[in-house]
């Protein structure tokens, strides 16, 4: 049937090319032209095409029109863009689809023509390319050669940078088919523009107005990364802080979040922060010079703003803090930061700092209560041996078991190799004597004259299909075995040689698993024998009472304060007596020890700058000084009596302290002697009314 209906496709074909390659002309015989407009019909060959370039049409496709054909007849007509956008569409499903029974893909056949298309399409636009090309060249030069881009020409540059001649290479599949003239030029070109830009951001920020309402990282032609611009940022540290010095508070806060300075360089961080802190202060007290509270005050304020204040303070506002010192009482730490420096008064430059802070901590009384005994019942480590590791026993014996099971293994393969080997054997001595079996040979004899003397000739009749069935038979074991193999593999299974290869594997990854689990393992172990017994525990509570003493000193008003912060501090102490060094449950770690308490006692005050700060935002009355030597000699003798009055509180409590144990130790003398005596009593050594005596003396020499 199908040749048929194609017999008389052809026919018909044949006859309407017949018909129209007659000799006629279409103009003047209407039957010509009918017949010729019948056969582009069916051959679809009508090189009239009435659409704009740019536009396809749906085609008829048939046996002797397909896409290659229009596509062609489209480049006849010089329509390329109605071809590129044809070869878009059928780019993998015709043009580079391979063909079934092979031969050349219609790309091949069509190469020529694809070649004219990219070329007509690149000339509607390469012209111009090459001269934005000079012109991108011309602005590089430019930049470089004047020192840096102009803010007059961003809008040039970003044109440059933004032109649509990369889309126009890209939005046309077929071009890509064509090596472009200019369009690796172009590239390279925009991207030394780039590179030009980006090294040419920092001058350029140093000249852009800060307070613009537009930012200049989005005003720039290029859009810089956040690692680019923050680096723009660090670099223009000095113009940002010039800039903002003479910017009003609210505009340089509105330029801190614009660029982002929050996140900038801990130098400038540190930098704007000095700048908005002298900012906040001149905004209350443009005049007069402020208290420390009102500097403190507004590092707040700064902190708020998000800016970090752990800065120094300029030389304007610094705050110098200075500890007084006895040999008899330790000395009290002090961190120094960025807001109160540490200082003494050796320095000669301390008269200069606007404000000093004088600090001092003296302990007034220290309290001991005794909280009771306590008894602990534990174990300690009486003795200890080592004895054999169950664990390493067993180790041995898994290591055993799979040595044991891989020189099974082995010897198994060996066996499967012997038996194959002696099949393959008897396979081929049972194809050679199946040779030998079917051999046969025809003779022939010739005589000489007078049958005096004859000659035989011997051949074999069927020594070819001899060997042939040999051969055949040898291989049909061997098919025979591979045909077994294959459909065991097939269905899951194993064939018997990797199944055996498969058990050795196994066994001796075993091995090496026992084996280094047995290198891990020691052979012996310590056994401890742990013993009961008790240790005491007494607890105490120690409160050590102090004072911190504070001088404010505001040199340039000749002013000062002082006032006093009492401190209480308390410590639980748990000291054991008996604690064996081989304990099992405790160390000395989980108890103190006496001298812990007198290191507790002895340790120096450590004021933390956050406690001074908090404390100096505090408003406190002011006292007026003439003389600052003076003022400082009377603050450091002051401190002197202090030391000596707490010196004297010291020494009374200690000696208190020594009566209570002496009459401790005295009441427990008494206590005993009273003891001894009643046991006289009950022993019938003394008498009732003796007893009575002897108590009533031992009470009168108390």
């Amino acid at each position: 049937m199908f040749i048929k209906t194609l017999s008389t496709i052809v026919f018909i074909s044949l006859s309407l090319g017949a018909l129209a390659s007659s000799h006629c002309d279409v103009n003047i015989d209407k039957d010509c032209k009918e017949r010729v407009d019948l056969l582009d019909a069916w051959t679809g060959k009508n090189d009239k095409l009435d659409y704009p370039d740019g536009q396809i049409r749906t085609q008829d496709y048939n046996l002797f029109y397909n896409i290659g054909d229009y596509f062609e007849k489209l480049v006849e007509n010089k329509m390329y863009m109605s071809a590129a956008k044809l070869y878009a569409i059928n780019e993998h499903t015709y043009f580079l689809k391979k063909p079934t029974f092979g031969g050349r893909t219609p790309y091949q056949k069509l190469e020529e023509s694809i070649k004219t298309t990219a070329k007509a399409i690149l000339a509607t636009f390469e012209p111009e390319v090459a001269e934005y090309i000079q012109k991108t060249r011309k602005v590089i030069r430019d930049i470089k050669q004047s020192g840096g881009s102009d803010e007059s020409n961003w809008s040039l540059y970003k044109q440059l940078l933004n032109t649509s001649f990369n889309s126009k290479y890209s939005q046309k599949i077929i071009i890509r088919t064509f090596v472009a003239k200019h369009k690796t030029e172009l590239r390279t070109t925009q991207r030394n523009l780039r590179i030009t830009l980006i090294e040419d951001a920092s001058r350029a920020f140093k000249k852009y107005s800060l307070e613009q309402g537009v930012s200049f990282f989005a005003k720039y032609p290029i859009k810089l990364t956040n690692l680019q611009a923050k680096k723009v940022v660090n670099s223009a540290s000095e113009y940002i802080q010039r800039a903002l010095g003479e910017l009003p508070l609210k505009e340089a806060l509105r330029v801190v979040d614009k660029y982002k300075l929050k996140n900038a360089s801990p130098e400038l961080q540190n930098s704007l922060s000095g700048i908005f802190l002298k900012k906040a202060i001149q905004s209350k007290h443009s005049e007069s010079q402020p208290q420390i509270r009102d500097i403190l005050i507004a590092l707040n304020q700064v902190s708020d703003m998000g800016l970090k204040i752990d800065n120094k303070l300029s030389d304007d506002y610094k705050i110098s803090a200075v500890p007084l010192e006895s040999e008899h009482i330790p000395r009290a730490t002090f961190a120094s930061s960025g807001i109160l420096s540490k200082s003494s008064f050796s320095d000669s430059s301390i008269s200069k700092s606007p404000y000093i802070v004088t600090y001092e901590s003296i302990v007034n009384s220290v309290e001991t209560k005794d909280k009771g005994l306590s008894k602990v019942t534990s174990k300690y480590a009486a003795s200890s041996a080592y004895v054999d590791n169950s664990r390493y026993r067993q180790l041995q014996n898994s290591y055993q078991n799979a040595l044991n099971a891989y020189n099974y293994a082995v010897r198994r393969l060996e066996q499967y190799r012997e038996n194959e080997r002696e099949d393959e054997q008897r396979a081929y001595d049972r194809a050679l004597a199946q040779q030998r079996n079917n051999n046969s040979f025809n003779c022939d004899t010739s005589y000489s004259s007078f049958g005096n003397s004859s000659t035989s000739n011997c051949r074999s009749t069927n020594s070819g299909f001899s060997q042939i069935l040999a051969t055949n038979t040898y291989n049909s074991y061997k098919s025979g075995k591979a045909l077994g193999n294959a459909l065991t593999l097939a269905f899951g299974g194993t064939t018997e040689e990797s199944g055996i290869n498969n058990d050795i594997r196994q066994a001796e990854n075993r091995m090496k698993s026992y084996r280094a689990a047995l290198n891990k393992t020691p052979s012996q172990v310590k056994e401890t024998d742990y013993r009961e017994y008790s240790f005491d525990t007494r607890k105490y509570e120690v409160v050590k009472k102090s004072t911190r003493i504070f001088n404010v000193i505001n040199t340039i008003d000749k002013t000062y304060s002082t006032f006093e912060v009492p401190i209480e501090e308390k410590k639980v102490f748990n000291i054991a007596d008996g604690l064996s060094d081989d304990d099992y449950t405790y160390t000395r770690n989980h108890f103190q020890a006496e001298s812990d308490i007198e290191i507790f006692l002895n340790k120096p005050d450590a004021v933390s700058v956050k406690d001074v700060i908090n404390l100096l935002s505090l408003e406190y009355p002011t006292t007026s000084y003439d003389n600052f030597p003076s003022l400082i000699g009377g603050i450091q003798s002051l401190f002197k009596e202090r030391v000596k009055e707490n010196i004297h509180n010291y020494r009374s409590q200690a000696l208190q302290k020594q009566e209570k144990i002496a009459q401790s130790e005295a009441s427990k003398d008494y206590v005993a002697q009273i003891i001894q005596l009643k046991a006289l009593l009950d022993n019938g050594v003394i008498n009732q009314d003796e007893f009575n005596a002897l108590k009533q003396n031992i009470i009168d020499n108390m």
